[in-house]
């Protein structure tokens, strides 16, 4: 009778056991059940993607595109990414560098003469951050919320000696990239905002991206907010995008962003031994585009960006 009870129980443990493998979370619903707590949290409010070997594993979005008017994000919802864009400005470089417009080793002297430090700085130089220039966002001429011009900018940099000697190190400034979406103008005679959505937008299918972000009109442009520790929610200013330029006026959807990884990495704008090399390290943790390092024991290739009300 004892062996019956304890065969009877073992089975009993190994039902639910069973029972339990097969009511086990998905990958997909542990990320989800984690972003639910952290928007209930006040951590996190917009759209998460993740993607592994190509396939979605969650696309979902948290929280409100606008609070006041309570419009929850869904995956349309389309958020300011700020230096992200850096990254498409450095590709777009790189892209005119394959076609021979121009040579990341060429000295500034060739494209702006009359810039007192343009002989002293290669393309390369902005690429990097390595180049010392003044980072022109912290000037009090700057006004994120109007209107900026490139003799704005120039009135700025040339009355500002350099912060370190050119390739010397790294040191993040927002006028390296300023000067790149000048570069890719001058080279292409076009406007930057145009370049980059003939050299990328198109080639990738990012048909829900683009850059002045206080003018645009549409159903899914989510509202940025500052948000208290008690979760109140303030409407953020909107910054200019003659100001952020090609160093952050870019808006988009987490959607484009997966279009941008794949055409990346498929090599459908640059090729492999180009991408490879705007994601190596150059003196210091950044690339050509690209911040380097790694997480968890695996190389990490990203890029953050922060503007007023929006985190990506």
């Amino acid at each position: 009778a004892q062996i019956a009870a304890v065969r009877l129980f073992l089975a009993l443990i190994f039902f639910l056991l069973l029972l339990n493998l097969g009511q086990a979370q998905t990958t997909s619903e542990r990320l989800d059940s984690f972003m639910i707590a952290a928007f209930n949290a006040n951590e996190f409010n917009g759209v998460v993607l993740v993607a592994r070997n190509d396939s979605l594993i969650l696309s979902k979005g948290y929280g409100w595109r606008d609070v006041e008017n309570k419009i929850p994000h869904d995956t349309n919802s389309i958020f300011q990414i700020g230096s992200l864009t850096k990254t498409f400005t450095a590709t777009a470089v790189l892209f005119l560098q394959e076609q021979g417009k121009l040579n990341i080793d060429d000295n500034l002297d060739k494209y702006f003469p009359s810039y007192k430090y343009a002989n002293k700085i290669r393309i390369k130089n902005l690429l990097s951050h390595t180049s010392g220039i003044f980072n022109y966002t912290t000037d009090k001429i700057y006004d994120p919320e109007k209107s900026f011009s490139q003799e704005n900018f120039w009135e700025i940099i040339n009355d500002k000696p350099l912060n370190a000697e050119p390739d010397s190190k790294y040191e993040y400034s927002n006028s390296n990239y300023f000067l790149l979406g000048l570069l890719i103008e001058k080279i292409t005679g076009k406007s930057y905002e145009q370049a980059i959505r003939e050299i990328i937008f198109e080639k990738a299918g990012m048909n829900h991206s683009g850059f002045d972000f206080a003018h645009l009109n549409n159903l899914n442009k989510s509202i940025g907010y500052d948000v208290g520790k008690n979760g109140k929610h303030a409407r953020s200013i909107i910054a200019d995008s003659s100001g952020t330029f090609a160093a952050g006026s870019m808006y988009t959807t987490a959607g484009d962003l997966y279009r941008w990884y794949k055409a990346l990495l498929s090599n459908a704008i640059i090729d492999k031994n180009t991408f490879t090399q705007a994601v190596t390290a150059y003196k210091g943790p950044y690339g050509y585009g690209w911040h380097v390092g790694s997480a968890y024991g695996h190389v990490q290739w990203k890029h953050d960006g922060g503007v007023m009300g929006f985190a990506t």
